[in-house]
């Protein structure tokens, strides 16, 4: 995301020679990209907390909490 963004923003610092006009060129450009990111991981999120939330209780699960999500979302004796 930041190197996509990156480089639209020197694109439009090269094209334009007024700064406001390339930052207002630069946010219409990335503005439905990063809604789109932002809608997409919402309903990651939606779906991440409601498996890990009824596995783990409804506190956010930390990497090192990782454990228990998969010691009880998989069966004894199953590997990944």
């Amino acid at each position: 995301m930041a190197i996509e963004s990156s480089l639209v923003l020197a694109r439009c610092l090269e094209q334009e020679d007024d700064l406001a006009v390339a930052l207002t060129r630069y946010e219409k450009e990335r503005m439905p990209r990063t809604a789109w990111i932002t809608r997409q991981s919402r309903k990651i999120g939606r779906l991440d907390r409601s498996r890990i939330g009824g596995l783990c209780g409804s506190r956010l699960v930390r990497k090192r909490d990782a454990r228990c999500v998969f010691e009880k979302a998989i069966p004894q004796g199953r590997e990944l």
